[in-house]
């Protein structure tokens, strides 16, 4: 295959991209080309791979001024909604003043305001884990939740089969299936989102 931009691997077709388990076609391709970042062109869309935490260490933080801006997700943003979320904003004034609201909240050095919040929800894990550990899976993802709900939105979570944690659980699958490349054509030509619903395919 010819070099992508500085030489780095080109992956060209989107036949060649995986609509599911990408990370599993990714890891091959970096194991194919030797190299912990790939490039994939697709219908004129540029794709960065990055193929080891290094790589994204490299680029994404000791880099980030360079590369603080984030990809245009037409699925995700445009057509789900999902555009208000500052973690899918590109880098701009609004991005930014976001950005300094949660570092207000969220900043590492003022994690210690969250700490009985999360005293409180790993102590009812371990009670649930000693209790049922056959369902240790489940028991994680609820304990996950919510602290997440609690710390950001106040909520007090039910003990199990929380209404709140089953619709996040619901919206971060639909999250995950519209962020993997090439799953959606629309990410890679925009106007497609002006076809009409009614139009064949």
């Amino acid at each position: 295959l010819p070099p992508g931009p500085k030489g780095l691997p080109l992956i060209g077709s989107l036949l060649d991209m995986p609509s599911s388990s990408e990370w599993v076609t990714y890891a091959e391709w970096g194991k194919k080309f030797n190299s912990e970042i790939v490039y994939a062109s697709v219908v004129g869309t540029s794709i960065i791979i990055l193929n080891s935490a290094y790589a994204a260490k490299e680029l994404l933080e000791k880099r980030s001024a360079i590369y603080s801006s984030r990809p245009r997700t037409v699925m995700l943003s445009e057509l789900s909604g999902w555009g208000f979320v500052f973690a899918l904003m590109p880098y701009n004034e609004e991005w930014k003043a976001r950005r300094r609201i949660f570092q207000k909240h969220f900043y590492p050095s003022n994690s210690a305001i969250h700490q009985p919040r999360e005293t409180e929800y790993v102590h009812q894990l371990l009670f649930k884990l000693l209790e049922d550990p056959d369902h240790f899976l489940e028991h994680i993802r609820h304990m996950v939740g919510s602290v997440a709900l609690s710390i950001t939105y106040g909520i007090k979570v039910q003990p199990s089969n929380d209404p709140f944690i089953n619709l996040a659980e619901r919206a971060m699958t639909g999250i995950s299936e519209s962020l993997v490349a090439g799953a959606f054509l629309v990410d890679t030509i925009p106007i497609l989102k002006y076809v009409p619903e009614w139009f064949p395919g």
